[in-house]
C-alpha cells in the first residue's frame, strides 16, 4: 500500500471568498460606508491545509481497482468545515471511480476536527473543494 501512495498527488483548491470589504446600507441613509471585515480560514491541527493533506495522504487506503486496472484521473470532493470546527456535508463533485468515491469520502469523514473559520470574530462555515489526482509514473 506505501507503494501506491508514491503514485498519488493530493491538491486542494479553497473555495472561499476573500474578502477584505464589503459595502453596508446603513439604515438612517441611503449612502453606503466601507467596514472592514477580518477573515481568518479554518485550521487544521495548528496548521493550514497543507497539513490537511499530510493527514489524508497518510490515511487513505486507495482501493484495489484503481491500481489494478491503471485508472488515472481527477476525483473531485466538497466538503464543509462547520462552525463548530467538524468536517460535514462531503459530497462528490466529479467522480472518477465509485470505490475511490467511497474511500474518499469516508477517510475525509474520519478528520479529526479543525479549528473553525472566522469571519469579525464569528464561527463561520467554510466549504472546500479538494481534487484528488491519481496519476502512474
Amino acid at each position: 500500500m506505501k507503494t501506491l501512495r508514491s503514485f498519488f498527488l493530493l491538491l486542494l483548491l479553497i473555495v472561499t471568498e476573500n474578502i477584505s470589504a464589503q459595502n453596508v446600507q446603513t439604515k438612517d441613509s441611503t449612502k453606503s460606508r466601507e467596514e472592514v471585515v477580518n477573515e481568518t480560514k479554518p485550521k487544521f491541527r495548528g496548521g493550514d491545509e497543507r497539513e490537511f493533506i499530510k493527514w489524508l495522504y497518510f490515511n487513505i487506503k486507495l482501493p484495489y481497482e484503481i491500481s489494478s486496472n491503471g485508472i488515472t484521473g481527477v476525483s473531485l470532493v466538497s466538503f464543509m468545515v462547520d462552525s463548530t470546527g467538524k468536517v460535514v456535508d462531503i459530497s462528490v463533485v466529479k467522480s472518477l471511480h465509485s470505490e475511490l468515491d467511497k474511500v474518499l469520502i469516508e477517510t475525509i469523514r474520519k478528520s479529526p476536527k479543525w479549528k473553525p473559520g472566522l469571519i469579525n470574530n464569528k464561527r463561520v462555515n467554510v466549504r472546500y473543494i479538494l481534487p484528488f489526482t491519481v496519476k502512474y509514473k
